[in-house]
């Protein structure tokens, strides 16, 4: 067929007046519809396809008379560019991938949602894994990611040290962590100094002296240096025991450790996870101690902060971290290799 009659065809194909609904009519005899292609939008518009191509994909350089011809031809048409076409040619999949360990962590869960909503609004399918804390199962998932050419991977509630020490190398790695130790990845965290001395300016304002670090067992060394460190500067001195172990950094963690509090007691104990501190709160008042010592915690989840709002809590800008994750995994912002975002002291 002679290519201007091609081009003919196509035009004809989507005049206004086919554009109409054409009735129930015998299903043999209706036309049979089409997706419309770039290229029908093209001649619709009256421009070349790749001008369809630039308009779809933002770029600067399309006048804006001929931006809008395109957008009225593309609204015409109902037409819809077709993702996996447009990550070929951008040399992306569309899909990140979203590591959570473990999901039924209350904070790990709403920060996953929050980034699942971002990644959704920039067009980006996520995939979502979950990963107890070891290395061996975190290796397994991560290679896993990369053996099936995700744009990168995010990961939630993973400790930096049990990350694959080459993953950074194969695709993008954002580690949402409450260490900001380096790491072959980009790190999203708070600023933990701050935020563990505004709690214990907290604490010192309500007439605390003594002041103990609850943890769990894997999380206490870059915990502790720095809460040590904070008290001195803040001319406070460390409770009884200094750090409190926990079995687990868990609610059952916390009611063990209620049982086990050194006499006499700190007057606060700061838990490094909310889940632990509800628990330690519930052993205690289980004992008939409910005034005594007081409790704080840092990363709070939101639903905890209603359901325990006697604990001394900080939350992160939960929205706030998850723009940040997707906007460096994605690379429309600068690259940096620890992102520091807000947080929110509740008393």
């Amino acid at each position: 067929m002679d290519p201007h009659t091609l081009n003919h065809a196509e035009v004809v194909a989507i005049t206004p007046a086919l554009l109409h609904d054409v009735g129930m009519g015998n299903p043999s005899t209706r036309p049979r519809q089409h997706r419309p292609s770039i290229k029908t939008v093209a001649a619709l518009a009256g421009v070349s396809w790749s001008t369809v191509s630039n308009v779809i994909n933002n770029h600067p350089n399309v006048r804006p008379q001929t931006r809008a011809k395109v957008e009225e031809a593309i609204e015409a048409l109902g037409y819809q560019p077709n993702p996996a076409g447009r990550n070929l040619r951008r040399g992306t999949t569309g899909t990140a991938h979203l590591l959570v360990a473990p999901l039924t962590h209350r904070l790990n869960a709403e920060i996953a949602e929050a980034v699942i909503t971002q990644c959704r609004l920039r067009g980006q399918t996520t995939i979502i894994e979950t990963a107890a804390d070891d290395p061996e199962q975190v290796q397994r998932v991560m290679e896993h990611s990369h053996s099936s050419r995700r744009d990168g991977t995010i990961t939630i509630g993973t400790q930096p040290a049990s990350l694959p020490s080459a993953v950074a190398t194969i695709a993008p790695l954002v580690v949402i962590t409450a260490e900001d130790r380096g790491h072959e990845s980009i790190a999203v965290t708070t600023d933990l100094h701050r935020e563990i001395s505004s709690i214990v300016d907290e604490l010192t304002a309500q007439g605390a002296h003594d002041i103990a670090l609850a943890a769990g067992r894997t999380h206490t060394a870059p915990f502790l240096d720095l809460f040590v460190q904070i008290l001195q500067d803040h001319g406070a001195t460390p409770g009884a025991g200094a750090a409190l172990l926990a079995h687990s950094a868990d609610y059952r963690g916390g009611l063990d450790l209620a049982r086990r509090l050194p006499n006499p007691r700190p007057d606060a104990v700061v838990c490094v996870d909310a889940s632990l501190a509800s628990g330690l709160q519930s052993g205690l008042r289980s004992l008939g101690i409910d005034r005594d010592p007081i409790i704080a915690t840092l990363r709070s989840p939101a639903i905890q902060l209603s359901e325990h709002p006697d604990i001394i809590a900080t939350h992160p800008d939960v929205d706030s971290l998850a723009t940040a994750v997707v906007d460096t995994l994605t690379g429309s912002a600068p690259a940096s290799q620890i992102v520091t975002i807000p947080y929110a002291l509740h008393k």
